[in-house]
């Protein structure tokens, strides 16, 4: 059984709706064996697991009796809604109804409890954190999922049909301490992974280095009103 509310954002946590294209979590009762099965490549039946958004299986990464992840399918672009249920071997769980989202973005976190420190490298390729923070002016990279849909757009199995590299399809930018990054300090958003994007950007010269600054990526999902990550993570800068 999926449990109301179970279906969340796997990097924030964050509920209310799913986005094409994200690792989501799906919390819930007998989704699926006792012990836990991880692959690092998506499949849409793991362990004998199936999760369908409507009528479309997922590609799953990790299946349990309580978590499974699941990348959303991108066909949901544009739909209101959609409902999510399981099957493990012959047993079918209960569906619940989520609204379907332009974007969710979030950042993935060092310990993956949503806050905190981020799941970032700097820019020679060490783990950033309060022992070896970024220096200003350099390329950080973060990791993001919910971004929505790509450019071009990607199938259900995760990637475009054509060789070119994912980009989002959505604007979309980074707040430091506060502050919105300037594009031109911008370098990239590719997809390397089903569902995962390396944020990278360049660490303005003003950010202040007295205290963790706080990063958010936004996504234009509408004119003015930008889909945030969730507070609360931060980077360390020097």
């Amino acid at each position: 059984m999926v449990l109301p509310g179970g279906v969340v954002n796997a990097a924030s946590g964050a509920t209310g709706g799913v986005a094409p294209g994200t690792l989501v979590s799906v919390w819930g009762y007998a989704l699926g064996p006792p012990e836990p099965v991880a692959s690092e490549i998506p499949q849409r039946r793991l362990a004998d697991v199936e999760i369908w958004f409507g009528s479309r299986p997922a590609l799953l990464t990790y299946v349990s009796n309580m978590l499974v992840r699941a990348l959303v399918p991108f066909s949901i672009t544009g739909e209101r809604e959609t409902t999510v249920g399981g099957r493990y071997r012959d047993r079918m769980s209960g569906n619940v109804r989520v609204p379907v989202l332009p974007a969710d973005p979030g950042v993935f976190t060092a310990d993956a409890s949503g806050v905190g420190p981020a799941s970032a490298l700097n820019e020679d390729g060490t783990v950033n954190g309060a022992g070896n923070p970024a220096p200003r002016g350099s390329v950080v990279t973060l990791y993001v999922t919910g971004l929505g849909e790509t450019d071009p757009p990607s199938t259900d199995g995760g990637w475009p049909a054509t060789p070119e590299p994912p980009k989002p399809q959505l604007p979309w930018r980074v707040r430091l301490a506060g502050h919105l990054v300037p594009a031109d300090h911008l370098v990239s958003a590719v997809m390397d992974a089903p569902g995962i994007w390396p944020v990278r950007f360049f660490v303005p010269g003003d950010t202040p280095v007295d205290r963790p600054a706080e990063v958010v990526v936004e996504v234009e999902c509408a004119p003015a009103e930008p889909c945030k990550s969730q507070p609360g993570v931060t980077l360390a800068v020097r």
